[in-house]
Formats: C-alpha cells, sequence, structure tokens
C-alpha cells in the first residue's frame, strides 16, 4: 500500500528532525576534538583526515548502493566539517581574546540593508553583550572613531565604492595606526574588514591571513625577490594591492605570524625592503574547500 502526500511529508519531517539533532551532537564533539588538540597543539584542520573521510563516505554510498551522487556527498559534508573547523577556530580565538565588557560598539558606514548582528557573528561570535551601532557617513569617519575610541571596532566594505578603492582602505588604515582583526563576506562574496585599534592575538593552530604594507628601497629591487621568498617557505599570495604612495605595496597572505616559515620569510623581507608593517593577522573566515 502506498503512501499518501501526507504521510511521505510526515516521514521526511521525522527523518529532518533526527538529522537536525545529530548535527548538533556532530557539532558539540567539535568542541571536544578541539581541546584534545588544544593540548597536544595539534593544527585545526588536518587536510588528509577530511579527504580521507569524504572518500570514505562516498565508497560507502557506493558499496551500501545509497544511490547518492559522490557530489551531493561531498557538498553536504564539506558544509558540515567548515561548521567543525569553525567552531574549533572560535574556541581557540575566544579564548585569547575575551571581552570584558558588557556592550561593544561598532562603527559602521550607513548604508541601506546593512545587518549589524549578522556583519559581527563572524568575529564575535559567543559575545553576549550589547552590541551598539554607531552610524558613520564616511570612511574617514569610521577610522576617527575607532581611533578616538568612540568605537570598539568599526565595520568596512573592502570592495564597495561607498568606500572606496581598496587601497585607499589600506592607505588610512596605516596612517591611522589601525589594525585588522577579522573579516566576514556577504551573501554576494563582497568582502569586509574589521577595524581595532589593537592587533588581535591569534591561535598558531589556525589558518590564517596576514597583510603587510612593504616600502620597497629606492633602489632596483625587484618583485620577482620578494615572491621568490614567499615561493621558498610555501606562503600562499592572496593578494597584492599597491598604494598610491610611491613604492608601497600591500600584501594579503595565506600566512600564520606565529609560524617558523613566516617568521623567516619576515626576516629575509628585511634584507631587501625598506620598511615592512604589519597591518593585521586574523583568522581565514571562508574555508578552503577540500576536493
Amino acid at each position: 500500500m502506498s503512501l499518501d502526500l501526507l504521510e511521505i511529508r510526515e516521514k521526511i519531517t521525522h527523518i529532518d528532525n533526527q538529522l537536525l539533532k545529530l548535527l548538533s551532537e556532530r557539532h558539540q564533539l567539535a568542541y571536544d576534538i578541539v581541546k584534545i588538540k588544544e593540548k597536544t597543539q595539534k593544527p585545526v584542520r588536518d587536510i588528509q583526515r577530511e579527504q580521507a573521510s569524504l572518500q570514505s563516505l562516498i565508497n560507502l554510498s557506493n558499496s551500501e548502493n545509497y544511490q547518492l551522487d559522490p557530489r551531493y556527498i561531498t557538498k553536504i559534508f564539506q558544509s558540515i566539517m567548515e561548521d567543525s573547523i569553525q567552531a574549533q577556530q572560535h574556541y581557540l580565538q575566544n579564548k585569547l581574546n575575551k571581552i570584558n565588557k558588557d556592550s561593544l560598539t561598532i562603527a559602521f558606514l550607513d548604508i541601506a540593508e546593512f545587518d549589524l548582528q549578522f556583519a559581527s557573528k563572524p568575529f564575535l561570535q559567543g559575545y553576549q553583550g550589547e552590541l551598539v551601532e554607531l552610524c558613520c557617513q564616511s570612511f574617514e569617519d569610521v577610522i576617527h572613531c575607532v581611533k578616538s575610541e568612540k568605537a570598539d571596532y568599526g565595520i568596512l566594505s573592502l570592495e564597495n565604492s561607498v568606500s572606496g578603492a581598496i587601497n585607499d582602505v589600506y592607505d588610512l588604515l596605516q596612517q591611522a595606526d589601525l589594525y585588522i582583526a577579522g573579516e566576514w563576506y556577504d551573501e554576494n562574496g563582497t568582502q569586509f574588514i574589521v577595524l581595532a585599534k589593537a592587533p588581535i592575538k591569534t591561535s598558531p593552530l589556525i589558518q590564517t591571513k596576514l597583510l603587510l604594507q612593504i616600502k620597497m628601497p629606492q633602489q632596483a629591487v625587484k618583485f620577482s625577490d620578494i615572491f621568490a621568498i614567499f615561493e621558498k617557505y610555501q606562503i600562499a599570495i592572496i593578494k597584492t594591492i599597491s598604494s598610491k604612495e610611491d613604492n608601497i605595496v600591500y600584501f594579503e597572505l595565506k600566512a600564520n605570524i606565529h609560524h617558523q616559515e613566516t617568521k623567516q620569510a619576515l626576516e629575509e623581507l628585511k634584507n631587501i625592503a625598506q620598511n615592512i608593517n604589519i597591518l593585521g593577522c586574523y583568522p581565514i573566515q571562508i574555508v578552503e574547500l577540500i576536493k
């Protein structure tokens, strides 16, 4: 006897509820895992383990004839793994950067449909205090509010005509003596940065971005020399941004300031650069999915 539509929907709802419960249980296990990694100083990401787990799930599906497309399995479990990685990352970062304030003031550009609660979630996950909005009319206003301590943090778009070009953002950031404390991306892929008066602490166990401002000497130094140093220490360059000032270039790197290869690369850069400023070392918010 075949089921009617209502019965099928009730069965689907029951399965969905079970899945939700299991996902919650799996999410909580991420905190047990990260506590062990914290003690043993193992990195949060284990690419080989992630690849093996995905392949094992695909093999199981094939052997049990679950009739699931491997791409579907990969997409679902990549999302689940991403949640686990971000939970572990937030746990470590929150321990290093405890906030002992009942409220935080966040300065941001007064643009339509800006959701402060959504925007602040990636770098303030777990914060239970009040978030106070401070709407600003210009990029300079946001900078001033953070620098003068009228705001604890500032949020600006790096790739939006409202806040200016990327090099304008970085140039003013350096002049104001502020740091990037975090980043997030909206549903359109637009990158936003979180500004703070002091650099945040980062765990050596997580993947981070490192933003460098490098001033080149007047004499001829090839950019290929800088690229060669990063290649030597297997440091990935995410992007480079030219400043309006002569001989200044910004490098956004996939690197952790605590790692030995990063320290060695910075030492070698000092031999060829006139000046190096670190504008921020902060967690990578978009987890690079395994293939």
